[in-house]
């Protein structure tokens, strides 16, 4: 990605995750996620999920991500969770 932006998304009523960000790799400017509103009744949901991607037996971690402005409603597991093992920049 260059230069992207999501700004001031609603998600409501996931049972998962609201968003997932799979493998990302921002080039030049950072992904920026910016006032993003989650709302679910799921407790073992998240609202913003990054994750590795996975492809032949190897992990592809997410870097260059940034998130502010944001709010997280409900009970939820986690506003925010990271997995992998290396994530750079988030």
């Amino acid at each position: 990605l260059t230069g992207c932006r999501l700004l001031n998304v609603r998600l409501r009523g996931f049972t998962r995750a609201g968003l997932v960000l799979r493998g990302v790799h921002a080039f030049g400017n950072r992904l920026r996620v910016d006032q993003v509103r989650c709302e679910s009744r799921a407790e073992s949901a998240v609202g913003i999920l990054i994750e590795p991607h996975l492809v032949g037996g190897s992990r592809d971690d997410c870097s260059e991500i940034t998130i502010s402005g944001s709010r997280f409603d409900g009970p939820l597991a986690a506003g925010i969770a990271i997995q992998g093992n290396t994530p750079r920049a988030v």
